[in-house]
């Protein structure tokens, strides 16, 4: 697959926390996938208003139907239009969205002039992606004429209102593939993302390498030296310090003189300057600890390059990304941000080493994970995302974690004890207070659970008769005014198959287990696949009635490319929402269309007890002609050799043809071609039931192995 990154160039060029990540992400790319990688950049003067519009109309003009996949990163390069379009944002133009209100700008703007007629019929209409070309058209003709003074100042009130209009039309979920954050602070601003879109986080870690540690000499930090990175704020905070230990700062910006200003009767601060990569590194490694005090930053590289040097950082409680990596005490410090509750801290790292280069070691080890393989393979869909946000909403499933990230003020939760109750009676009522809300709450909960599944089934319906409908209606319009030919009631008779969709995912989701569960037993497998897998080779694995997408996520979770089929419309649909590779065909037709020698495995769990018995025999035949050399073909079913399975709970499921034992299975793999057959009996009954006697012949017959997999290669 041949992959764009696509992004701005800044004007005047400068080297940041950006331009650091467009680099990694395609070396990355080259170096840990099968995949290419380009880095496509276009000159763009992002700080004045009509240098972006037209930057936003280059990317929207700009053509890479030559490519696979594009990923874009910053605003105004998530212009481009591709089918493939996958979005990993690092920030927005902050000025006009979360800053906006900070700076206290205007708010609202007024278009009565005629030649604002256009451009108000544009901001008054939704965002859309088919209207972005008219729209920059109508804008960039207001550039050519006279306007009142002060319509397009930037930031604005209505310039404001523009780059939002023209962002949601951009990112609109039409647009997009899939919606990745550089953190679960970006992934959560207001306005960042499409309402309703699932923002995966996924952190990365700096391009720079080889970081090592040196015992600690000095304070130092990195950072372009601009009013949001409160440097002025270090400086305060460190003149309170009572050391003899030097700070040095590397970095420039505008503020650079301001700042030598405020600390030039401090002979122990020094201004670095810029520095090298390779002086970079053995700063960080000369350093008694980080400093990194910025306000709201989106995630922030000097935190991931301080740690992997081994060094704790110090920041404040309102950093934004940089608490998703510090915690207090642990790794670093958090501070309050304000001077003396820094210059506290401060003293503390300065005057405690031995604690101090414990929280290194414990810094290093919190990024060990952060790793340029691990981001890609998150960003490729190949591994779970270090958390899901959804949007509108605050994050769900580390909420807790990132609460923790620094001090936290007391909050009193009882009641103060009444004198004249003793403390032994107050506790009884407590405990029994408590006692009652806990089951008050655990009600509302599984009431709670039992409506979300009822409305899960319910959304799954109607999802499948609309797309049922709307396949009709599309067959109905080409023929109409035409009358009815031979072939059009079987057309229509076709949808019919798929009338049943929805109510087998909801008998699945009731009988066959959680996700949880059946990923938890099909673990055992991944043993297997890791031997015949070559990820050097384009050889993916195929999962025939992939159902769920269990298997299929699994797979991805541990680097495996895999591809699934099911015949379930609900089911594939459900799969394309968690971003998994599948197509709606019955498993033998898509077989039939593989290349011979295409794939490395080909799986099926629970399929062939649903196929006639020629239908199971092309099957083999089919998988045995795709797979590579050396190829391995798994099929999970029922084990009829347990007789619960065999009489009673084989037949759950109305569209179970017939059990087959397994020595059947094994003798018509093997004639058909396949060697090294295995048989594995899994999950046992009594693995999660008690048995009441321990009798061979029932452990056996009755509470032996529910499930069997064949193995057989190629």
């Amino acid at each position: 697959m041949n992959i764009a990154i696509v992004a701005p160039s800044p004007v005047p060029f400068q080297l940041g926390g950006a331009e650091r990540l467009f680099r990694g992400l395609q070396n990355s790319i080259i170096s840990h996938t099968s995949h290419n990688a380009e880095l496509i950049k276009q000159p763009c003067l992002d700080r004045q208003f009509w240098p972006l519009i037209r930057g936003y109309k280059s990317f929207a003009e700009l053509d890479l139907s030559h490519f696979d996949m594009v990923i874009s990163t910053k605003y105004p390069a998530w212009a481009v239009r591709h089918p493939n379009h996958h979005l990993y944002l690092q920030h927005t133009c902050r000025g006009i969205y979360d800053l906006y209100q900070q700076e206290k700008f205007p708010q609202g703007y007024n278009l009565a002039d005629a030649q604002f007629k256009s451009l108000k019929r544009f901001l008054e209409t939704k965002p859309d992606p088919s209207l972005l070309h008219p729209m920059l058209d109508s804008l960039l003709k207001l550039e050519k004429q006279d306007s009142p003074q002060g319509t397009w100042t930037f930031p604005g009130p209505l310039t404001r209102a523009v780059i939002h209009w023209l962002d949601r039309a951009t990112l609109h979920p039409k647009m997009i593939q899939s919606y990745n954050a550089i953190s679960a602070n970006v992934a959560q601003r207001q306005d960042y993302f499409p309402p309703g879109a699932e923002v995966s986080v996924i952190h990365h870690p700096s391009d720079l390498k080889g970081f090592f540690s040196k015992p600690g000499e000095y304070i130092f930090t990195a950072s372009r030296l601009y009013h949001t990175k409160r440097v002025h704020l270090l400086l305060k905070a460190f003149a309170r310090v009572e050391t003899r230990t030097n700070l040095f700062i590397a970095g420039t910006g505008k503020e650079e003189e301001k700042l030598i200003d405020l600390s030039k009767n401090d002979p122990r601060v020094r201004f670095l300057g810029h520095v090298p990569d390779k002086e970079l590194l053995e700063h960080y490694a000369r350093a008694l600890f980080v400093p990194f005090v910025p306000y709201d930053e989106d995630y922030g590289l000097i935190t991931v390059e301080a740690m992997a040097s081994g060094k704790p950082l110090l920041t404040t409680t309102d950093s934004g990304g940089v608490l998703e990596l510090v915690r207090h005490g642990e790794n670093g410090l958090v501070a309050e941000p304000e001077p003396d509750s820094m210059a506290r801290a401060m003293q503390e790292l300065i005057s405690k080493p031995e604690k101090t280069r414990q929280m290194g070691e414990n810094a290093r080890e919190s990024v060990s994970g952060i790793t340029w393989k691990n981001t890609i393979q998150a960003l490729l869909g190949q591994k779970k995302p270090w958390t899901t946000v959804s949007v509108p909403g605050k994050i769900q499933p580390d909420q807790e974690k990132l609460s923790q990230a620094g001090p936290q003020k007391a909050r009193q939760t009882n009641p103060e004890p009444d004198p004249g109750t003793s403390s032994k009676k107050q506790a009884m009522q407590q405990d029994k207070a408590d006692s009652g809300k806990v089951t008050d709450m655990q009600t509302k909960i599984k009431d709670l659970q039992k409506l979300q599944k009822q409305l899960s089934d319910q959304k799954r319906g109607l999802l499948d008769l609309e797309k049922r409908l709307q396949l009709l209606l599309q067959e109905a319009g080409k023929r109409i005014p035409a009358p009815l030919d031979s072939g059009q009631p079987q057309e229509f008779a076709a949808q019919e198959k798929h009338q049943w969709d929805a109510m087998y995912v909801a008998f699945e989701d009731r009988f066959r287990g959680s996700r949880e569960d059946i990923r938890e037993r099909q673990r055992v497998y991944l043993p297997d696949i890791q031997k015949v897998y070559r990820p050097d080779v384009e050889h993916p694995l195929l999962d025939l009635g992939c159902g769920r997408g269990e298997w299929l996520q699994l797979l991805r979770e541990n680097g495996y490319q895999a591809l699934g089929v099911d015949l379930n419309r609900v089911m594939v649909q459900e799969c394309h929402d968690l971003g998994l590779q599948v197509q709606e065909m019955d498993a033998l037709s898509f077989l039939r269309q593989c290349s011979s020698g295409s794939v490395s495995a080909v799986t099926g769990f629970h399929i062939i007890e649903h196929l006639p018995q020629d239908q199971i025999v092309y099957l083999l035949d089919e998988a045995l002609r795709v797979l590579c050399p050396g190829g391995l073909l798994l099929f999970e079913t029922p084990n009829p050799e347990n007789i619960l399975v065999g009489a009673c709970y084989f037949y759950t499921d109305l569209s179970h043809k017939k059990p087959i034992v397994p020595a059947t299975l094994a003798f018509l793999a093997e004639y058909r071609g396949f060697r090294n057959i295995k048989i594995k009996r899994l999950h046992k009954y009594s693995e999660k039931r008690p048995v009441p006697d321990a009798d061979p012949f029932k452990e056996k017959w009755f509470y032996g192995a529910m499930d069997y997999a064949l193995l057989g290669y190629k």
